[in-house]
């Protein structure tokens, strides 16, 4: 009893540590790095270079974002669905306009399955029936309604893995399945949130079972159960 309640007691420490301490350390840690052994910009200024963010439209990318103004430069959206990419969006730039995102200067390309029925659809009307390939379209502006994302949604920043709780996690695992993205890495990381804690426990139960035994055993037997159970 004294075993199990002390190896309960370090499990709770452990989720203390992995869900409070241990994200806002490793946010301070990734700052440090960044901004005074890197050099470079902090992830919140107002003036952000080679921009990225999972947006619910898929993939965006600006080499220039200027949060004051609400304007970006080379812009680059690539829009997913079921894992792959349907639609490529490149824009000079793109400005705030009102309540939406405004595009200049650039083209829009589809890309069509095999069956020849349209992979991306922005309008909101069914597809048309195209041949497979792929279909550019210039354009002096555009608006895309699928980007549904603010000024302010976009200067938020997106914590690293690293630097997040098991909730945070799993949301963020959730936007990026959504958005087409691969969530492996991002999966066995929230997932060892988890089982990393209770690590204690199983070695306290092996421990319980290998001492509970009649007859003791010797060094030797000892070395070798720990090299099995390893």
């Amino acid at each position: 009893t004294p075993i199990l309640a002390t190896s309960l007691l370090a499990v709770g420490l452990s989720v203390l540590l992995a869900e409070v301490v241990v994200p806002r350390t490793n946010t301070r840690m990734l700052r440090v790095q960044r901004v005074e052994i890197e050099k470079r910009p902090p992830l919140d200024a107002p003036m952000r270079h080679d921009f990225t963010y999972r947006s619910s439209a898929g993939y965006l990318y600006a080499r220039v974002y200027n949060v004051e103004a609400r304007r970006m430069t080379d812009v680059v959206l690539h829009q997913y669905r079921e894992g792959r990419v349907v639609a490529r969006l490149d824009a000079a730039n793109a400005e705030w306009r009102d309540d939406h995102w405004e595009f200049f200067d650039g083209f829009y390309r589809v890309f069509f399955t095999e069956t020849g029925a349209a992979a991306a659809d922005t309008s909101g009307v069914a597809p048309l029936l195209v041949p497979a390939g792929e279909h550019a379209e210039r354009f002096h502006n555009m608006r895309l309604p699928a980007l549904q994302e603010t000024p302010e949604d976009l200067a938020r920043l997106q914590p690293q893995p690293e630097a997040m709780n098991y909730r945070e996690l799993r949301r963020y695992v959730d936007k990026v399945r959504a958005s087409g993205g691969k969530v492996n890495d991002y999966v066995v990381e929230m997932y060892s949130k988890v089982s990393y804690p209770l690590t204690g426990l199983v070695l306290a139960i092996l421990g319980i079972g290998l001492s509970a035994a009649k007859r003791k055993a010797s060094l030797a037997t000892g070395f070798g159960l720990t090299l099995i159970i390893a």
